[in-house]
């Protein structure tokens, strides 16, 4: 079978991420006379990472954010400096649930209360394939 038709196949059994790379994957093994376990193996993984991403992008449609671009890295913490910004990402890791624990949100009117509470709800925040965690403004 040729590198053609292989990609078809892959195509065909759903497996896009590894017909996306797999001139790439075969050029790497001949210059790296890699083995053919570890040619799979590494097709495996680039398989495994493009439905993760793929599934977090379904995950971040699915849930419908007003503003699916706004992220908690880039929320502006200057407007008031008494908000502890570790704390609001620790939130955000929804940890708390796991360790059924509750969160309630105190302070003066205009304090962030609401933008905080809205940054830091579990159905909107998701852990990138490389750990580091995403949370969408609605």
């Amino acid at each position: 079978m040729n590198p053609i038709e292989l990609n078809r196949s892959l195509v065909q059994l759903r497996l896009s991420g590894m017909a996306a790379v797999l001139e790439t994957r075969l050029l790497q093994a001949q210059c790296e006379a890699m083995a053919p376990i570890d040619l799979i193996s590494i097709l495996v993984s680039d398989e495994l990472a493009c439905r993760s991403k793929r599934l977090l992008e379904r995950r971040h449609k699915q849930a419908q954010f007003r503003d699916p671009h706004k992220l908690l890295d880039n929320f502006d913490f200057q407007f008031n400096p008494k908000m502890n910004r570790s704390l609001v990402f620790d939130l955000a890791t929804a940890a708390w649930i796991g360790r059924r624990e509750d969160a309630l949100f105190l302070g003066p009117a205009g304090s962030g209360k609401s933008a905080s509470k809205h940054r830091s709800r579990p159905r909107k925040t998701a852990a990138t394939p490389d750990g580091r965690i995403q949370t969408a403004v609605r």
